[in-house]
């Protein structure tokens, strides 16, 4: 294998594989503590599965994806790659594939290309014998000059007339195998003109949103990382209920104005609001009234966490929550992805995350816009990014296309002394970190939450309102849907950079299932 490409340095403190957000923060903190950091991933681009993709690199990913195979272990290392007194472990240079079971509804590649332009030949002009133009003819290039003894026969298809030429190709049985530009396939030239315009479109893997006041907002201010990044504040949130996609409420007064929620389940609501306020001032966190007594906290404190529930939705029901405010509070305040009224094991919302995530999207109401969630532009592969300029800033070395093939350790102390990458070449280092999906060679199993995606490029608005940036929530069991968990839809525009001034670009995601395209594709 050629040295050309290895790095001058070999020597790291810290190497980090994979450019997933944890990786990507954690490199960029090491790096700014003073650490000789290197950052490598084997894709030639960042985010990993919050990658964001053009409309061209997207359809070329999900096509591969159909025929890729799971990576093989790279062998036995040669003893001349190993460092002095160390053991190597071989590892997969190349994660297992992230997308799996993928197939494209309309494939630029299924589209004939369009029919050749008719052509144009040139128009005769006549002259009179003193070199004149004849008029006549200038008028109308119908009018053309018949020998003397030509019969009236209508002129032949091969009119020089440029009118008569376009009128040809469409009526002439001759040509009638060629589609004329008015028989174009409509889907076929909306997905040419979609193609034309790849570079404007930045299609997630996984599209992600940020509360306003969550731990994510808060990290990137504090370490300045947010100065390298731009959000939007969604328009509005939606919830499907009764048949119909009603506004989340997202503040008392659209309590009060909701007609989802009943005159007497709008006290019953207000008053479960008010308890989580309250505990989280008491707890510390943001918002909550800070006049309140002392002995209002307190019963507060006893109604809310004394003996509380083992699952968030116990605790829902014991607060006198029923129907859709129950649905309400589940799934679009608290988020949770699964039937809670069903759900075994991991998809059980537990108190303490339910909680967790009341108090961030009540804290977050009207911090920025009339939501809570803000949107990245250019997708949401920029946050990672956006770490790795922080890395690069403070002296970390970023590698793309270039993997840990062996991991090496000390065979003494057990320690780790460093890697051997895809080039061959030996990297010293102090500690190692991957994201899982490298180490699978090393694990019997690895633990994985998979999701179903259906992304949709539309010219239309999932909702008849103005609103563009649009968060819909349809609860498990929509009637004429038919899901068995929770599907999250986001509608972008071009406002986000990531699509066209005339498209939208809707993302649908729930937890997979069996029936998962069936139930995206209602």
């Amino acid at each position: 294998m050629s040295k050309d490409a290895w790095l001058e340095q070999d020597e790291f403190d810290v190497i980090v594989c994979g450019t997933g957000f944890t990786e990507c923060i954690l490199a960029g903190a090491l790096s700014r503590l003073g650490k000789r950091v290197l950052h490598i991933d084997s894709n030639d681009y960042y985010g990993g599965q919050t990658s964001t993709f053009t409309l061209d690199a997207f359809e070329k990913m999900l096509i591969q994806s159909t025929s890729s195979s799971i990576p093989t272990s790279p062998g036995v290392l040669a003893p001349e790659s190993l460092l002095p007194g160390s053991e190597s472990v071989p590892l997969a240079g190349v994660p297992p594939p992230i997308i799996k079971n993928s197939s494209i509804a309309r494939s630029l590649a299924d589209v004939p290309p369009p029919p050749p332009a008719p052509v144009e030949k040139p128009v005769p002009i006549l002259t009179d014998s003193n070199g004149g133009v004849d008029d006549a003819n200038t008028d109308s290039p119908s009018s053309e000059t018949k020998d003397p003894g030509e019969d009236d026969t209508p002129a032949p298809s091969s009119s020089s007339s440029s009118s008569s030429s376009a009128t040809t190709f469409n009526e002439s049985p001759v040509s009638s195998t060629s589609p004329s530009p008015q028989d174009v396939d409509e889907i076929g030239q909306a997905l040419r003109d979609l193609h034309k315009d790849s570079r404007r479109f930045g299609i997630d893997l996984a599209p992600r949103l940020l509360l306003s006041t969550g731990p994510m907002v808060s990290t990137l201010i504090s370490s300045s990382v947010g100065r390298y990044l731009e959000f939007k504040c969604l328009d509005h949130t939606y919830i499907y209920v009764d048949g119909l996609v009603q506004p989340v409420p997202s503040s008392k007064g659209d309590v009060f104005k909701s007609k989802m929620i009943s005159l007497l389940d709008r006290r019953v609501l207000m008053k479960f609001l008010h308890l989580v306020q309250d505990q989280q001032q008491q707890e510390g966190g943001d918002g909550g009234d800070e006049a309140k007594s002392g002995k209002e906290k307190e019963g507060s404190e006893g109604s809310a966490s004394s003996n509380p529930p083992g699952s968030f939705f116990d605790f829902v029901k014991s607060q006198g929550l029923t129907g859709n405010l129950q649905t309400f509070v589940l799934y679009s305040i608290a988020m949770a992805a699964a039937d809670q009224t069903t759900a075994q094991g991991r998809d059980i919302l537990s108190y303490d995350a339910g909680m967790s995530t009341m108090r961030r999207y009540l804290g977050s109401l009207l911090k920025y816009g009339s939501t809570p969630f803000l949107a990245p532009l250019y997708g949401a592969s920029e946050i990672p990014q956006a770490f790795c300029r922080l890395g690069a800033v403070y002296g970390g070395v970023y590698v793309l296309r270039r993997s840990a093939q062996h991991l090496l350790f000390d065979k003494e102390t057990r320690d780790v002394t460093g890697i051997v990458c895809s080039e061959g070449q030996p990297l010293k280092c102090k500690h190692y970190v991957s994201g899982v999906s490298y180490l699978s060679s090393l694990l019997e199993s690895t633990p994985s939450v998979s999701s179903a995606r259906l992304v949709c490029i539309s010219n239309a608005s999932i909702t008849a309102s103005s609103d563009r940036l649009v968060f819909l929530v349809l609860p498990p069991h929509t009637p004429g849907v038919d899901n068995p968990h929770t599907i999250h839809v986001l509608q972008y525009d071009h406002n986000l950079s990531v699509t066209t001034a005339s498209t939208f670009l809707i993302h649908l995601t729930t937890i997979a299932s069996p029936d998962s395209k069936t139930v995206l594709e209602k």
